[in-house]
């Protein structure tokens, strides 16, 4: 069985959190410039999945919402963009099978709190880049 720590520090469940922290808090300038709104639905959504079933729904609705709100909208006025890997997008799902019983719960709680908590990189002036 994997630590707590493990489950936090492994690089799908990072760059999962990344991109839902990128959903729910989108840079202002983004807000305001090219109309990217906050994904409040794919968090809660999250948050109440219980079984690697519904958990693998939410994941591929969460990706086609991000796709069309944060990077189509960004690449489209030249900015950078933060994308999700194939090869994340796997390790995430053979972290939760894994896991077994509690693999859902545990993921989605690193997820969430990787999405609450600012990046390394940010501050209150200048956001880590997508």
């Amino acid at each position: 069985m994997l630590k707590l720590e493990e489950i936090y520090t492994n690089t799908a469940v990072e760059s999962f959190g990344k991109a839902f922290r990128f959903a729910i808090r989108p840079i202002k300038e983004d807000e305001d410039k090219f109309g990217i709104s906050a994904d409040y639905a794919s968090l809660i959504k999250l948050e109440n999945s219980k079984t690697p079933e519904a958990f693998s729904e939410v994941i591929k609705k969460f990706l086609r919402r991000y796709e069309s709100n944060n990077v189509n909208k960004r690449e489209a006025a030249g900015k950078s963009v933060f994308r999700i890997s194939e090869k994340d997008l796997k390790g995430l799902m053979a972290l939760v099978d894994s896991l077994g019983h509690n693999g859902v719960w545990l993921v989605r709680a690193a997820l969430i709190s990787h999405a609450l908590v600012r990046g390394v990189r940010e501050n209150s002036n200048n956001k880590e880049e997508m």
